[in-house]
């Protein structure tokens, strides 16, 4: 028998929280004069190599840089050398700001279910996030890569948290705008939902095993948008 879902746990960025990519690398490239490829290189968090070394952001990603060493590293691929604090400022770019709609569904779910997140981030990234973004008190469980020293979609991390919470992985529903993490919560037996529309969202966990107070929230909701 199926059981019914008890926590909902979220990806952050493009999910929840709007992100700037195309600006950071626009605003980047404009006061360093590098190129759009070298900074999208350097953003991709694992290079494909036979040794399948992590890329600097990778690392980040995974605590095993501090901001400091990251931000040298990052300086290394510039042209023109940026004030850190400058270089700072512009990287923290990316993370644009809470999606209203997100704000407003986590505020309707948080009263009928256990809501948590887990996010592919870094230090300073995941700072900006809890200072900015209000939605960030809804989840009592808060984890990011950087913090686990796991990301998506390597099984470690969902692993962990699916023993923190001390549930069974049925009862976890897990959304992210990546595909390939879905697919790997789903892989450890959590429900996933490939999020591409809060519309979508809300009308395929109408589909799920959950509790009826759940489902009555998402279908007024749903209603509303």
């Amino acid at each position: 028998m199926t059981n019914s879902i008890r926590w909902i746990l979220f990806d952050l960025g493009g999910v929840i929280v709007d992100l700037d990519f195309p600006g950071f690398v626009e605003r980047t490239c404009k006061i360093s004069g590098a190129s759009e490829k070298s900074i999208q290189e350097f953003l991709v968090e694992a290079k494909s190599s036979g040794r399948n070394e992590s890329s600097p952001t990778g690392q980040y990603a995974l605590g095993q840089l501090t901001t400091r060493e990251f931000f040298e590293q990052f300086q290394e691929i510039l042209p023109r050398k940026v004030p850190t604090p400058e270089l700072t400022e512009i990287f923290c770019s990316i993370i644009k700001g809470p999606n209203q709609t997100s704000e407003k569904m986590l505020g309707m779910l948080s009263k009928v279910v256990e809501l948590a997140c887990y996010s592919n981030t870094n230090q300073i990234h995941w700072e900006k996030m809890l200072a900015i973004v209000p939605a960030m008190e809804h989840f009592s469980h808060k984890y990011a890569s950087q913090n686990l020293r796991a990301v998506k979609p390597e099984p470690t991390g969902y692993q962990t948290i699916l023993k923190e919470l001390g549930v069974e992985s049925d009862e976890v529903l897990f959304v992210d705008d990546n595909v390939a993490n879905a697919e790997a919560a789903q892989a450890l037996g959590m429900h996933s939902v490939h999020f591409q529309s809060h519309k979508q969202l809300l009308s395929e966990m109408l589909a799920l095993p959950i509790s009826e107070e759940t489902d009555r929230a998402c279908s007024e909701f749903l209603g509303s948008l």
